[in-house]
């Protein structure tokens, strides 16, 4: 997805939100990117949880290490029932 499809995308939800009556609540992700970028407003978009104000944030998670991990295959991986890649 593009950025202007992302954007639409949360303009619309956005929109729902706020014709529902919730309320954008912002929500840490521990340092994820949710744009090429790293556009601190877009990403900001991104972690926007929309709730009643009578129900607030949830408790955040304890936090874990501070960069996500990434596997990256030595070599093709095979399913272990049928052994296909």
């Amino acid at each position: 997805m593009g950025q202007t499809e992302a954007a639409g995308a949360l303009d619309a939800l956005q929109k729902w939100a706020l014709q529902r009556g919730l309320s954008p609540w912002d929500t840490d992700y521990a340092g994820l990117q949710f744009t090429t970028t790293g556009d601190p407003e877009a990403g900001r978009r991104f972690r926007t949880r929309w709730a009643r104000d009578e129900h607030p944030a949830p408790t955040p998670p304890p936090p874990r290490s501070p960069q996500p991990k990434v596997l990256a295959a030595a070599h093709a991986w095979e399913c272990h029932t049928c052994g296909r890649e």
